[in-house]
């Protein structure tokens, strides 16, 4: 009797530390998890310069109520590119481009996101937001132009999204972004069930509570194929390329896509790795897309 009683006392000590390690560890990970997001979705707004010569500040109000800042040129061949730079960026993250744009004629609107106003990042899904906004901007103050966009990054997932949600949008360039959400984030080869392993699938779901959108549905290919046939421009670094999974993105954009795979590059730095064919792939792209339009 008094043995029975003390396997029994065992059991149960055994039962209570073994929920107790699983309650501990599931804490760790998703505490881990937690901050991780947190960090990655609460970084600081870059203090914006001001803005290049014939570029004004604008403000872009936002669903919410809230005003983002941005940046306008006006169009002098009857055309707007709209542009957003990657993730935790502002209006001034692509100040390279936005001048040569305006330089050979176009229009240019630029934009914060919404982490300048003290709101989480989503690696560019819900930040489709901001860019209806600059579309609707546009629209008003150059209400005859042909509108085009380019994004780079997390930037180029929302002008995907946008441009397959607006047809006003008549070509996009989008550079280096990742293909799709779940997989950006799970697809560091780590051992099933190792931390490493956990921790990222932990992020992935917490991302949906977050959210309210699984990452395995923010997924570009699909996004290309409602922009097709419009024209679209890839552009990714060869150091990048296999894992933005940039060919697949080919094969869903259409007849009218393409892609330009640039040697010894990886994710940015896309100019200053090719300076000369960067700017004249820009320009032709626009020239020729909405040109023809």
């Amino acid at each position: 009797m008094a043995g029975n009683k003390r396997r029994q006392y065992w059991l149960r000590l055994g039962r209570f530390f073994l929920a107790a390690s699983i309650f501990t560890w599931v804490l760790l990970i998703f505490g881990s998890a937690n901050f991780y997001l947190n960090e990655l979705t609460n970084p600081n707004c870059p203090t914006a310069p001001p803005p290049p010569p014939g570029f004004i500040n604008i403000d872009l109000p936002q669903p919410d109520g809230s005003i983002l800042s941005g940046w306008w040129h006006n169009e002098n061949n009857g055309s707007v590119i709209m542009l957003i730079g990657g993730h935790g960026s502002n209006r001034s993250a692509l100040e390279h481009e936005a001048s040569l744009l305006s330089n050979a004629g176009y229009g240019v609107i630029t934009s914060d996101t919404r982490h300048c106003n003290g709101q989480p990042l989503s690696f560019g899904w819900l930040e489709m937001q901001e860019a209806e906004a600059m579309l609707t901007y546009a629209q008003i103050h150059a209400p005859n132009a042909k509108i085009g966009a380019l994004g780079f990054s997390a930037g180029a997932v929302s002008i995907l999204r946008t441009a397959a949600n607006h047809p006003q949008i008549r070509a996009v360039v989008a550079e280096g972004n990742y293909a799709n959400l779940y997989h950006e984030m799970t697809n560091s080869a780590a051992f099933p069930m190792s931390y490493r392993w956990q921790l990222e699938h932990a992020v992935a779901f917490l991302y949906t509570l977050r959210t309210g959108v699984s990452p395995q549905q923010i997924d570009m290919p699909s996004q290309l194929e409602k922009i097709s046939p419009r024209p679209v421009l890839l552009i990714h670094g060869d150091r990048e390329a296999l894992n933005n999974e940039a060919h697949q993105q080919l094969s869903s954009a259409g007849e009218n896509a393409r892609l330009w795979i640039i040697p010894n590059c990886g994710h940015g730095g896309y100019y200053q790795t090719a300076a000369l064919d960067y700017n004249m792939e820009i320009i032709s792209f626009y020239k020729e897309s909405l040109n023809n339009q």
